[in-house]
C-alpha cells in the first residue's frame, strides 16, 4: 500500500485510469506528484500534502481545483 511509505517525496501515477486518490493523504512528505491523465474527479485529498511543490493534475475530469488554492 502507498500510504505506508510516509516518506516518499516523488510520485508520478500519470495516465494510470485511477479514480480515487484518497490513499495518497498519508504522503505528507510528497513535494512532487503527477497524477495526470486519469479518471481522478476529486482532489479534495490532496490539502493534506502541504509539502507539495510541483503537482500535475491535468486530462483529469476535476470540477473543483479550489483547495489548490488554500
Amino acid at each position: 500500500h502507498l500510504s505506508a511509505l510516509t516518506a516518499l517525496i516523488s510520485l508520478d501515477i500519470s495516465s494510470n485510469q485511477i479514480s480515487d486518490i484518497s490513499h495518497l493523504s498519508a504522503l505528507t512528505a510528497l513535494t512532487y506528484l503527477d497524477i495526470s491523465s486519469n479518471k481522478i474527479s476529486d482532489i479534495s485529498h490532496l490539502s493534506a500534502l502541504t509539502a507539495l511543490a510541483y503537482l500535475d493534475i491535468s486530462g483529469n475530469p476535476i470540477s473543483d481545483i479550489s483547495i489548490i488554492y488554500q
